[in-house]
Order: C-alpha cells, then structure tokens, then sequence
C-alpha cells in the first residue's frame, strides 16, 4: 500500500469519526500548558501578556498527523491604571491547525477577550470569551474531489484564582457549528469544560502542582485528564499526566527561564496509548513555547 492511499485511507476513517465528536476539546494533551485554549478567563492570570506555541505529532509512521498552534494576548489596560487597583482588559487571538497528512486540514482563527476583577487581597475573578472561524480543507488526489468550507464558533467562561488555586469553567462550540467540505458533514458538538490546578509550596525552592480537568460532551463521548508535577530549585519540572480514555505520559519543562522582566516557559510532553484506546496506537509527542512578561509598574 502507497503512503498516500494508507493516509487517505485513515483520513477517511478520521473523518468518519469527526461527525460525532470534536477534536478541538482534545487538541494538546499537556493540558496544563494551553488551559487558556478551552477556558479564555484564563488568559493573563498572573501576566500582563503572554504568546504560546504548541505542536503535537505521532511519532514513527504516522508523523504526517500533526497539529500546531499560535496564540497570543495583551493587557490593554493603561499602565497607570494597572491590576490589582483597577481592572485588567486583555485582547489576542491565535490560529490553530490540525493537518492529518496530505488530504484533510482542520483550521480555526480566534479572537479573544478576557476581563479581570480584584475581589479581595488574595482573590481574583476573571470572565473571558473568544470567537472562532472555522475552516475545514479537504484536498484528494487529481481523481477525486476537492473542497473548503467555513463556519463560526466561541467560547465563554469564568474563573476564580488566588496565588496558588486557579478554577475555571466554560462552555465551548455552544452554537453546534457544522462544517462541510465535500460529502461529508462534520457536526462539533458543544462541550464543557471544568478545569481547576493547584499549587503546594513543599520547600524553599520545590513546589508541587496538580491539575484536573473534566470535559462534558453531552452528544459525544465525555472524559477526565489529570496531572501531577514537581519543579525543582524554581527551574526544571517532571510531569505525570492520566487521561481516562486515551493514555498517559510524562514531561519534562523549564518553567522560567529569565529574559530580563519577561520568562520563557519550555516544555517536552510524551503521551502514550491505552491498548484498547479508539485512538491510532501510537505514541504522541508534544512541544510548547510560552513566554510571558508583566508591565513594568504593573
């Protein structure tokens, strides 16, 4: 069998699958890294601006799936009028790109808007929304047929946070968004999400965080992702992550890398498969590239 006729044939079975579910809420799964991607509230929790990349690939034969995003946000609001004293306004927007070989593209733009709000000394609310354009591709061999098409989702949420707990919750693609390309009609289903991390200072230069995240899928299959890490000396993390239906992994990150007033967040993810997993049984590969920075005053 060709290379091309084995991915068009398990983008045809991909397809097939995406009439019932949505891989968007499963887009990289270090979730902790890219929380902000499902729950906008919680964009600049702790930063006044941030950019992240992601990218995601099967190792071995099935390297042409991959997937990627870009995402920035900023705090708008006037440095002389900066958070906690008065609210903090955050705009950005990203792209995201999920390609499964030659023939299938699944691509969205976003737009987002996130609001902070000071409630007491040591707790914070945060509201967020984002607005996305969807566009499916599906590009076959010269025999075949060709086509493209749009359609229009969003996100809405809410979040509490101090210093060390951050909870959020949100509801994503809520208007059911279809997308048609060729024959095949693909329906994203609405999710929601829970998510909630917490973080324990265990010694001087050692901390350990845990993270969960339900996401309820009422016309689809719904599921739970958790996680526990450790970051030693304020630099260097291990990860172990569980996923209920999918597989587990571990990671590796430079949680701050100092640039002057701003950080960098670098981190390697390794996800591996449940035997009986729906997915292809293949491992994943993940890496992710924040950087963050605060106003100067802020």
């Amino acid at each position: 069998m060709s290379k091309r006729l084995f991915f068009g044939l398990l983008c045809l079975a991909l397809s097939s699958r995406a009439q019932t579910t949505n891989d968007f809420v499963e887009s990289f799964f270090f979730f902790p890294k890219n929380s902000s991607l499902l729950v906008p509230a919680f964009y600049g929790v702790d930063v006044d601006g941030q950019v992240t990349i992601a990218y995601k690939s099967y190792a071995g034969q099935l390297s042409a799936l991959r997937c990627y995003m870009a995402d920035l946000s900023y705090n708008v609001q006037k440095g002389e009028k900066s958070f906690p004293l008065y609210n903090k306004h955050l705009l950005g927007g990203g792209i995201y790109s999920q390609k499964e070989g030659e023939f299938f593209d699944r691509n969205r733009v976003f737009f987002h808007y996130t609001w902070h709000k000071k409630l007491t000394d040591e707790l914070s609310l945060s509201a967020g929304s984002s607005l996305h354009v969807i566009n499916y591709v599906f590009k076959s061999s010269s025999a075949g047929s060709n086509g493209s098409a749009f359609s229009w989702s969003g996100n809405i949420g809410a979040a509490i946070y101090t210093s060390s707990f951050l909870c959020g919750i949100s509801a994503n693609d809520f208007n059911s968004p279809t997308v048609k390309p060729v024959d095949y009609v693909f329906v994203l289903y609405p999710n929601y999400v829970v998510h909630a991390e917490k973080k324990l200072q265990i010694g001087p230069q050692t901390e350990l965080k845990g993270s969960v995240r339900a996401i309820a899928v009422p016309k689809g299959q719904s599921f739970g992702m958790c996680h526990v890490g450790i970051t030693m000396s304020e630099r260097v993390g291990i990860h172990g992550f569980l996923y209920t239906l999918q597989g587990w992994g571990i990671a590796l990150d430079l949680p701050h890398v100092e640039i002057n007033d701003s950080w960098l967040d670098l981190s390697f993810a390794y996800k591996v498969p449940y035997p009986n997993s729906t997915r292809p049984p293949y491992s994943l590969y993940e890496i992710h590239v924040g950087y963050y920075f605060n106003k100067k005053g802020g």
